[in-house]
C-alpha cells in the first residue's frame, strides 16, 4: 500500500482544504495528515479559531482522510517519513522549493491553492460580520437611548406649551400640519395643506431635515416650530400631538383638526383593549386631555362616526369623508405617470396589481408566499405583461418574499394614494386601504391567510371580519389566491360581486363624489 502525507494547520476548514486534501488522495492510497498541535501553533507564533481537537475531529470525517497525527515540531517530518515508509509529501505551492530536500526520502509535490479562499479570509470575514454587527448594536442602542431622552424631555415640554398656550395670542391665518412619520408630506395632511396652502399661512412640520429645507417646511425641534405651534389657529394631524410635536402632549388652548389616517374596521385608540393596556397610565391621561382639544374629526358614515367618537373620547366626529380621496377624482392613471417619475417606470405594464398588508401589533414580519407560489405567480405576471407591486405598512418591519422579474418590493413611504391610482387591483388582508379603494370601483382581493392568528394576537375588530369585505374574493390558501387573481376579470363582471360591492360601498361611504377637502373646511370657521 502506497501512503501519501502533508503537513498543515486546517484551520477553519474550507473548501480549499477540501480540494488539496481530495487532490492529495488522488495520487495514492492512503492518506495521512500531519496536524499542527496547538502548542506547535504557538511556537509558529500562530493562533488557531479552533483547537487541536476540533481540527482533528473535523479531518477524521473527510472521507479522503485515512490518520491523522499531531504534529509537534519542525524536525518532525524526515522522521514521520521515515517511521510511517512516506511515498509522497505534499504540501501547498505556496511553499514550493522549500522542501526540495526531502526529496532524497520520497517524492514531493506541491499542490496548486485554491485561489480566491483562505483560511486568513475567511477569519477576516467573520471579524468584519462582528464588527459591522457591534457597530449597529451601538447604533441602535444610541437610537433607543435617544428615542427615550426625547421622550422625556417631551415631558417637560407639557407644561411649558401649557402656559404659554394662554399668553400668546393666536394668528387666525396660521395653520400648522402634520404627517403620523413626520419624514415627509402624507394621507390627508398633505389634502388640506394643499387645499389651504393658498388660502393661509401654512407650515409643514418634520422630521426630515432634508425636507425641512424647502419653504414652509419646519424642523420639529427647532424654536420656530415651537413658536408656529403656540400661535397656529388650528393644528391638523393625522396622529397623536406626540409625533411631530417637541411636546409629548398639547393641552388646554389648542384646536386640533384630528385627520387620523385611516377609517378602519380594526379597533383604536381607547375602543382597542390591547392599546389601553400597552399605553400606561401617564400617556392615558395626556391623551384623554389632548383629545378635548378637537374640533373635528372626519369620517365618511354613520358607523364611522360612531366609532371615531368612541375611539377618541369626543363628540367633535363628523361625516366629510377623508380629504386625501379626492385624488380619485382629481387624478388618472396617466396623470401621476406624467407627474411622478418615481412610478413612470411601471406605466409599460397592462395590469398592476398592488399588495398592502396591514401591520401586526406583535410586530412579527409578514409571510405571505412560499417559494412555490411566487415562481407561478411570477411566470403568470410575465406572460400576460402584469405586474404585481408589494407595499407593506410604515410601521412593517418586512414582508418576507423573494422578488422576482414581475414581483416588486416598493415600500413606498410618500402618498399611498398615487399607488392605489395607478394600480388595477388591490390586495390586502385586514387594512381598512380596501375602504378608500372602493371609491375607484376597481376589483379587491382580500388574501386572509393568517385571520386566525390575527384576531387571537394582534387587534380585534369592530365587525365581523366576513360581512364587511367582498366575500367572492376573500382567500385563505395560496390556491385560491392564485386562481383569483388570474380571474379577477370574470368575478368583477359577476351580479353577485357587483351587488355586494355597492352593498360595502355604501355602506363605508355617505358622500361618493368629491370635494372631501371643502366639506371638511366648512367645519373650519
Amino acid at each position: 500500500m502506497k501512503k501519501i502525507v502533508t503537513y498543515w494547520t486546517f484551520d477553519v476548514i474550507h473548501e480549499g482544504h477540501i480540494n488539496i486534501l481530495k487532490n492529495a488522495k488522488s495520487l495514492w492510497d492512503y492518506l495521512i495528515v500531519w496536524l499542527s498541535s496547538d502548542e506547535f501553533n504557538k511556537l509558529k507564533w500562530k493562533k488557531s479559531f479552533q483547537s487541536f481537537e476540533e481540527r482533528k475531529k473535523i479531518l477524521e470525517n473527510i472521507k479522503y482522510v485515512d490518520k491523522v497525527i499531531p504534529e509537534k515540531n519542525w524536525q518532525q517530518k524526515e522522521k514521520d517519513i521515515k517511521k510511517y515508509n512516506i511515498d509522497i509529501f505534499t504540501i501547498w505551492s505556496d511553499w514550493e522549493g522549500k522542501f526540495d530536500e526531502l526529496n532524497k526520502l520520497c517524492k514531493v509535490i506541491y499542490l496548486p491553492r485554491t485561489q480566491w479562499i483562505s483560511s486568513t479570509k475567511i477569519r477576516k470575514n467573520i471579524f468584519s460580520m462582528y464588527l459591522k454587527k457591534t457597530k449597529i448594536n451601538i447604533l441602535n442602542n444610541s437610537q433607543n437611548f435617544k428615542k427615550t431622552y426625547m421622550k422625556i424631555l417631551s415631558l417637560f415640554f407639557i407644561p411649558f406649551f401649557y402656559i404659554l398656550s394662554f399668553l400668546i395670542r393666536k394668528d387666525k391665518n396660521i395653520y400648522i400640519f402634520w404627517s403620523m412619520t413626520a419624514k415627509n408630506i402624507s394621507w390627508n395632511s398633505k389634502a388640506m395643506y394643499n387645499f389651504y396652502k393658498n388660502k393661509k399661512l401654512c407650515f409643514y412640520m418634520t422630521k426630515n431635515k432634508n425636507l425641512s429645507k424647502k419653504n414652509n417646511f419646519i424642523y420639529i425641534y427647532s424654536l420656530k416650530a415651537i413658536k408656529l405651534i403656540l400661535k397656529a389657529q388650528y393644528i391638523f394631524t393625522d396622529s397623536s400631538a406626540s409625533s411631530v410635536s417637541p411636546s409629548l402632549a398639547l393641552l388646554w388652548n389648542f384646536k386640533i383638526v384630528r385627520l387620523w389616517h385611516w377609517d378602519t374596521i380594526k379597533k383604536i385608540n381607547f375602543d382597542s383593549k390591547k392599546f389601553i393596556k400597552s399605553i400606561g397610565l401617564i400617556w392615558k391621561f395626556l391623551l384623554k386631555n389632548e383629545y378635548k382639544n378637537n374640533v373635528v374629526i372626519p369620517c365618511c358614515s354613520e358607523i364611522n362616526k360612531k366609532i371615531m367618537s368612541s375611539a377618541f373620547l369626543s363628540n367633535e366626529a363628523e361625516i366629510t369623508w377623508l380629504p386625501r380621496n379626492d385624488i380619485f377624482f382629481e387624478k388618472t392613471k396617466k396623470d401621476i405617470f406624467n407627474w411622478n417619475n418615481n412610478l413612470k417606470q411601471f406605466q409599460k405594464y397592462l395590469k398592476i396589481f398592488l399588495y398592502t398588508p396591514t401591520w401586526r401589533d406583535t410586530k412579527s414580519k409578514i409571510n405571505p408566499f412560499s417559494e412555490e407560489l411566487l415562481q407561478k405567480l411570477n411566470n403568470y405576471l410575465k406572460e400576460n405583461n402584469y405586474l404585481l407591486i408589494i407595499s407593506w405598512h410604515t410601521q412593517t418591519e418586512k414582508v418576507i418574499f423573494q422578488e422576482q422579474s414581475n414581483i416588486i418590493n416598493l415600500k413606498w413611504e410618500n402618498d399611498t394614494q398615487e399607488l392605489l391610482v395607478i394600480s388595477d387591483v388591490l390586495i390586502t388582508d385586514y387594512s381598512s386601504i380596501f375602504i378608500d379603494y372602493l371609491l375607484t370601483n376597481k376589483p379587491i382581493i382580500f388574501y386572509a391567510y393568517d385571520i386566525k392568528s390575527y384576531l387571537e394576537k394582534d387587534r380585534e375588530m369592530y365587525f365581523d371580519y366576513n360581512q364587511v369585505i367582498l366575500k367572492n374574493t376573500l382567500t385563505i390558501n395560496e390556491y385560491d389566491f392564485f386562481d383569483t387573481i388570474k380571474n379577477i376579470e370574470e368575478i368583477n363582471k359577476n351580479n353577485e360581486y357587483k351587488e355586494n360591492y355597492k352593498r360595502i360601498k355604501d355602506f363605508f361611504h355617505k358622500y361618493q363624489n368629491w370635494w372631501y377637502s371643502k366639506k371638511l373646511s366648512s367645519y373650519i370657521k
